[in-house]
This record gives C-alpha cells, structure tokens and sequence, in this order.
C-alpha cells in the first residue's frame, strides 16, 4: 500500500514538473442582461506568449445554449462562423467535449496577419447573445503556432458561458442526493422487507 502511495507521489510531481503550453484561451469578462430575455457575453481571447496566431488558426466555443443567431461578432481580423458542427483541431479532442449537432459552436477564425508571436500574450475580444443565463461552462478548442518552431499547438478546456455544462459543484451536490437518494430506498426496502 504504502508503494502505491509512493509512486502516486512521484507521478503528481512529475506531471508538475513538466511544462504547460497553451495557444488560444478564452476568458468570460462581462456578462450583461438579461434585457428582453437575452444575455451579452463579452470575452477576451488570449494567445499565449510563447504562441502565434496565423491566419487559418482558431478558437471555438462549442455548444451555444439559446444562441442568438447572427449576435456573434469578434475583432477586426476575424472571421465568425457557428456550424452546429466542426472547429475542433487535429489531434484528440478536447477531454470531454462531444459535439451536439442541435447547437451552434462559436468559431472565430484568424484572417487577418499574425497575432502574437512577440514574446508577450496578446489578447483580442469577441461577443455573442443567448437567451441562457450564465450558469454552466462550455468548452473551448483552440490552435495556434509555437515560437519559434512553428508546430501547430492545440488546446482546450471549458470557460463559464451559456451551457449545458453543470457546474462541478452542481454536479457534486447532485450526486451527493442521489447517493443519499439510494441510501434511503435501500433502508426502506429493507424495513418493508422485514
């Protein structure tokens, strides 16, 4: 027992040791509304320092619950499409992302020259309506380029916005009261069976 301990030690620090890349973030700034029923989600996507950004590479948000067609809009530079399905980079794809053809993933698209590729992050901004409030996350996929090799880089994860996507304490606290749920048939059951 105490080998496994040891060695799950030893993985964790390994894991920490070992360097974290990222090219396209998104982060949820502001989120206003709602006004008629429909929120504003305003972001700020950033490419990492040590990433560039060519045309052709690209951020997506996949998922949009209550999307309002034709709202998204994103810097000059850009290009915004939202296909029910697509945006995700070669490679495996994001942990659990799986793609629902009944909604529109947000991809913006670097038309413009390249982004980054300084040294220092650089950010660029883009919104969109929903007629969802803010209560889950979504999940993003992004690609850019490392500097200075020029290998395309893909990343992804989840950021708050508009989703199906509980929360992780939502998540929790569903499973605690269906745990407690199972619990109390079990007794139940067995009070019944006597």
């Amino acid at each position: 027992m105490r080998l496994k301990s040891l060695f799950g030690s030893m993985m964790l620090a390994l894991v920490c040791l070992v360097p974290s890349q990222a090219s396209v973030i998104p982060t949820l700034d502001t989120t206003s509304g709602p006004v008629g029923g429909v929120y504003t989600y305003n972001y700020t996507g950033t490419v990492s320092a040590d990433q560039v950004l060519h045309a052709g590479g690209f951020l997506t948000l996949f998922d949009i619950t209550g999307y309002v067609a034709g709202s998204a809009t994103a810097d000059a530079g850009f290009t915004v499409a939202t296909p029910l399905l697509g945006g995700i980079a070669p490679g495996p794809p994001p942990q659990g992302v799986v793609d629902n053809p009944t909604l529109p993933n947000i991809i913006l698209t670097r038309t413009g020259s390249d982004l980054g590729g300084g040294g220092v992050a650089v950010d660029f901004h883009f919104s969109f309506q929903s007629t969802a409030a803010p209560t889950g996350s979504v999940f993003f996929n992004g690609q850019a380029n490392t500097i200075p090799d020029q290998f395309p880089q893909a990343n992804g994860g989840q950021v708050r916005g508009p989703a199906s996507v509980p929360e992780p304490s939502v998540t929790v606290m569903l499973g605690v009261v269906g745990l407690l749920g199972m619990g109390c048939r079990t007794i139940f059951r067995r009070r019944s069976a006597v």
